[in-house]
This record gives C-alpha cells, sequence and structure tokens, in this order.
C-alpha cells in the first residue's frame, strides 16, 4: 500500500505498487485540497493521518487556511478534520510533516512553521492538541529503535541559521544539539546505522 500527496491535487493510494493510483476523495472532502504530508496508521493500512497543504504550485506546502489534519479511517472513503487553525495557532500556519508513533498510534506529530505540536489522542473525534516547541520546524524524525527520542530541525531566528534539536522524552521537552552541522537542509536516519542520521548534502553524525 502507498500513499502519495499533491500539493495542487491531493492524496493519491495505491495498493499495487504503484502501478495504479486512486484519489482519495481530498479534493471534494477537505476544505482545501492539496495535500503536504501523509501516514499510514501502524497496525491498520485502511487509517491514514494527513494535511492539507494549502493549493500551491510553489513546490512547497502553504498555509493551511481552513484546512489541517485529516483522519480517514477506511481508505479514504470518508475523512474526518482533527486539527484546524484554532489547534495550530492560526490560519497562517504551514504543516510540513506528519510522524505517528509506531508504538502507541494514539501520538500524532506535526513539524509547522509555528512549532511542534502534539496529540495524544489522534484517534478520538475531537483530538487535543498541544504545543511542544517554538518556532520554525521543517522536518522532525523518531529514532526507529526508541520511540521516545525525536530530532527536529528548527530555524533559528536569533543567529539565522537551521539546527538540530532532540527530545528524549516523546517530544515534551526539546533542546538543541550541541554539534550542530554546518550546512542542514533535512534530517533523516541512515537505515544501516541506527545511532546515525544523515544531515545537509550528504553528510553522516553521529548522535547527539
Amino acid at each position: 500500500y502507498m500513499l502519495t500527496g499533491s500539493l495542487l491535487s491531493g492524496l493519491f493510494y495505491s495498493t499495487d505498487y504503484g502501478d495504479h493510483w486512486q484519489k482519495t476523495g481530498t479534493d471534494t472532502k477537505w476544505n482545501r485540497s492539496g495535500c503536504g504530508w501523509a501516514v499510514f496508521h501502524p497496525t491498520d493500512h485502511k487509517i491514514w493521518y494527513a494535511s492539507s497543504s494549502g493549493n500551491t504550485a510553489q513546490g512547497q506546502s502553504s498555509t493551511i487556511k481552513n484546512g489541517g489534519i485529516y483522519r480517514s479511517n477506511d481508505e479514504g472513503q470518508t475523512w474526518k478534520q482533527i486539527a484546524d487553525k484554532n489547534d495550530l495557532e492560526g490560519a497562517w500556519t504551514i504543516i510540513y510533516k506528519l510522524i505517528l508513533d509506531p508504538v502507541n498510534p494514539k501520538i500524532l506529530f506535526a513539524a509547522t512553521s509555528k512549532g511542534i505540536f502534539k496529540s495524544t489522542n489522534c484517534d478520538a473525534n475531537f483530538p487535543d492538541w498541544e504545543k511542544k516547541a517554538d518556532g520554525a520546524f521543517y522536518d522532525i524524525e523518531m529514532k526507529p529503535d526508541n520511540h521516545n527520542t525525536l530530532y527536529a530541525t528548527r530555524f533559528n531566528q536569533i543567529n539565522g541559521k537551521w539546527e538540530v534539536i532532540i527530545s528524549n522524552d516523546q517530544g515534551e521537552n526539546w533542546s538543541a544539539l550541541s554539534n550542530q552541522p554546518e550546512i542542514l537542509t533535512d534530517t533523516k536516519f541512515n537505515p544501516r546505522y541506527k545511532d546515525r542520521k544523515s544531515v545537509g548534502k550528504g553528510k553522516s553524525v553521529d548522535k547527539g
């Protein structure tokens, strides 16, 4: 099963390894059809979480306005909006990424232009959301062998640089790594080394 998002056309779904794709109703059932990110539930492929991108042709997500974060429990047949501008600090917030805790899939994180937001009951009809870190965040990753450890990239408005921050308690508290990469564009874990993350242009650094 595969999901892919279009910033203009919404979310598409494949059940045959990408040979064929079908619409998932985001073009008619969302307030704003573009999709910036989507994740599967770790044990049920019919449950999805996805974020609206603001219908942009600029190559990256735009402001959510009356969109937000959505959940489908039936492979896109129906959708429930579970976060909007009131949950995510305004209509001008941009959602860049979602990650779902594979150990406890009630926990969902959103990396946004206004901070990192966390829900501990994302499967509820009206989930609660709490802001866990301030700043403009572009990426967030969970350590593969420890769901309590997360890394995120944040733009530091004081020095004008991007920085990697870490949480060791499921996103409750965050601090900047003492050893920051010189060039930072993205953060992801190298699957060959569970304690190593890739940053910048092909560089790798050991965990902080």
